[in-house]
């Protein structure tokens, strides 16, 4: 790097100090330098940000087995690590690359040049507001694990300092995006303007798409507003709820509907509109649950129009009309195919308890 493009470096970086996501911003910055990425870890080993191709785990173990700073080799990388102390709190700022030369030359400077510029008077500043996101972060984690009833008024009083009405209604969601985490945590602090801000937590790593969860306030409509974000991909809303120590089984229920999102091609899907059969069909299977349902399911396996036949039969209502035309066929060949999955398990169509079988095995292994 020349004069010129270090001069144009310490000005983005500097920009990108303006952000809502300060340290996110930052950390996307440098990564455009280096061919490998760039990641912030707290004391912990923990990743805090990270953007592009490096190896994040590797990285937090060797850091956790005690490198401070210095230079680090994994494999083809080379991977230069500084620490920070950013409000008091200390950070390593890691930069990898492939290329020697350059991350011993610009790569320290790039290094020397973010420990300044988190130094500054509007660095500190504009941290605050990644300090709020993490407070938040470690409440949602430890609401999650699960909290004792005693335990529950000084959570609320947390909530509270964070913009949420005490004992007010709340939802958990569950979702992926393919948007950084700046996006989500600017959008949802829109909505949540007229207060409840959200308790928010995005995975870190270097891809493109993460998972997020959500606590926020019932009264605000993300429903609506996550159809609306550009980049959520799919979501799981739970249920109304005042009791912040049922976060755990909420947060089950959610990862439950974000199941059945991405298994009927939804954006959103709440608990609320579930019904039992999906309910059941989104559930994490075990080994037991899938060779119970491959058995009853394994009568007509091999014959494929048979499959399809009692998949559309199920789908459109026991409706022969209407499986006939989903599947382009006559009427009269849905009656044959029905009357052979009928002999094939020695049971009638009629029979409601045979039919619910049929509809979860076939159709669990549809979701499958």
């Amino acid at each position: 790097m020349d004069a010129e493009e270090r001069l144009a470096a310490v000005e983005a970086l500097l920009r990108a100090m303006g952000s809502p996501d300060p340290l996110g911003a930052v950390v996307r910055q440098l990564n455009a330098y280096v061919d490998g990425g760039a990641i912030i870890f707290d004391h912990s080993a923990n990743p805090v940000r990270a953007a592009g191709r490096a190896p994040v785990h590797l990285l937090a173990a060797s850091l956790d087995n005690g490198i401070a700073e210095g230079q680090l080799q994994l494999g083809r990388w080379r991977a230069l690590v500084r620490a920070v102390t950013i409000r008091g709190s200390r950070y390593c700022a890691v930069l990898v690359g492939s290329d020697k030369g350059f991350m011993q030359d610009d790569g320290l400077w790039l290094l020397e040049r973010l420990e300044a510029v988190l130094a500054s008077l509007d660095g500190v500043a504009a941290f605050a507001a990644y300090e709020r996101v993490r407070w938040s972060e470690q409440i949602l984690r430890q609401l999650e694990s699960g909290v004792l009833t005693a335990r529950v008024p000084y959570y609320w009083d947390s909530l509270e300092r964070l913009g949420f009405t005490v004992y007010s209604p709340v939802v958990y969601v569950r979702g992926t995006v393919n948007v950084e985490p700046a996006s989500l945590v600017e959008e949802t602090e829109k909505l949540a303007a007229d207060g409840g801000i959200a308790l928010i937590h995005q995975s870190i790593s270097g891809d493109e798409r993460s998972t997020f969860r959500m606590l926020i306030s019932a009264d605000l409509n993300i429903v609506d507003a996550l159809r609306e974000i550009d980049g959520v991909e799919s979501a799981g809303v739970s249920e109304v709820f005042d009791d912040l120590g049922t976060v755990p089984d909420h947060a089950a229920a959610a990862i439950r509907a974000e199941r059945m999102a991405i298994n009927r091609g939804r954006k959103v899907q709440t608990v609320v509109e579930l019904r039992p059969l999906e309910w059941l069909l989104a559930q994490r299977p075990s080994r037991l649950d899938y060779s119970q349902f491959d058995r009853f399911a394994a009568v007509i396996a091999d014959k494929q129009d048979l499959v399809s036949t009692v998949c559309a039969y199920i789908q459109h209502d026991q409706s022969v009309d209407k499986c006939a035309e989903a599947l382009s066929i006559h009427p009269n060949t849905v009656r044959y195919r029905l009357s052979q999955i009928e002999q094939a398990h020695g049971e009638s169509m009629k029979n409601v308890d045979f039919l619910a079988s049929l509809s979860i095995a076939h159709l669990w292994r549809e979701n499958s």
